[in-house]
């Protein structure tokens, strides 16, 4: 397919890059919790790491206070190799192949300046890295893009305002963009356009434009409908209860989520709706067969006097929920 021109195939996670780019794999796409995964499968990225950090010793004494740089410094050492695996697909499709997604910190999303910020640091950071590795890649071509140029395209949330501004000034740097976005043609739209006009700037300036991403976030869909679904089943089998602030209670020490509840002022069906939430940050109710919430439902005899009946309800719902994205 993707040799017939039909599509391009890009890869979740590092392993194998150099194998997969014959294969016709042209992006990776990454993210804080895969670049820390890479340090289990492949312990030599801490000696990497441990190097770099020879060189701040502020680290050590205040990590805290530095925790943002070096969690950017551990995530450039475990996708350096990415980088130089995709570099060549990189320089010879003139910047539309080859781009590895650096996810920004998600802790200033809303925010231009930090955002860009982060971004300009961290492409600072790999243009360094990656000068004297793609020097010796274009020993005896010539080539007009400048030699340190990283191929790296920042992940930028879709779901901030500020995202239109962050996407804008970034390619208008002939920075590549990834910007996440959840079924919404105004929102995709929006994002777009805003790509387009970087690119027409990049080009105004002289800078040769990098390949941009639009990326539907189809999990997202599927964790907002269970979390939707689980509200509305909960509420219907408290109905079935005297005590039901008792019973949501119970249910949210079994989860683990106590703290999210633990506030006199709450109603009744916000204490239902924070216990049913999840999300990719924090997880209460993680699925719809978790255990607590059928034995709930199989006191209230949802779906039916035994718990099979009730779970086997809940996978049903479950299996819909997971193919929803």
């Amino acid at each position: 397919m993707g040799q017939k021109g039909m599509c391009k195939f890009g890869n979740d996670y590092a392993v194998g890059l150099r194998w997969l780019r014959h294969l016709g794999y042209v992006q990776v796409s990454t993210n804080p919790t895969l670049a820390a995964k890479a340090y289990d499968d492949f312990p030599e990225l801490w000696e990497d790491f441990k190097e770099q950090a020879k060189e701040h010793t502020e680290w050590l004494e205040n990590p805290e206070e530095y925790n943002d740089e070096i969690a950017v410094e551990g995530t450039i050492v475990a996708l350096l190799n990415n980088l130089r695996v995709f570099a060549p697909i990189a320089y010879m499709s003139d910047w539309e192949d080859g781009r590895v997604s650096y996810q920004l910190n998600p802790n200033v999303s809303d925010s231009l300046e930090g955002s860009l910020r982060d971004a300009l640091r961290v492409h600072t950071r790999c243009r360094e890295l990656m000068e004297t590795w793609n020097e010796y890649l274009h020993w005896g071509f010539e080539t007009r893009e400048e030699t340190g140029r990283p191929d790296v395209v920042f992940k930028v949330a879709g779901w901030a305002p500020v995202s239109l501004e962050i996407t804008k000034e970034l390619t208008s740097l002939g920075i590549g963009s990834n910007d996440t976005v959840v079924y919404s043609v105004p929102q995709e739209t929006l994002l777009i356009t805003q790509k387009l006009k970087g690119m027409a700037t990049a080009l105004e300036r002289g800078i040769q434009p990098t390949q941009t991403y639009e990326t539907n976030m189809g999990g997202r869909l599927e964790r907002h409908l269970r979390d939707v679904l689980a509200e509305e089943v909960l509420t219907e089998a408290l109905e079935e209860f005297d005590d039901k602030e008792e019973v949501v209670h119970d249910l949210a020490e079994e989860l683990g989520c106590m703290d999210d509840i633990d506030d006199p002022l709450l109603s009744l069906g916000e204490k239902i709706k924070r216990v049913t939430t999840s999300s990719s940050f924090k997880k209460n109710l993680g699925f719809l067969t978790d255990d607590p919430f059928v034995d709930v439902l199989t006191e209230a005899e949802m779906f039916g006097e035994s718990k099979e009946e009730n779970l086997e309800a809940m996978e049903e719902r479950e299996n819909v929920t997971r193919k929803s994205g």
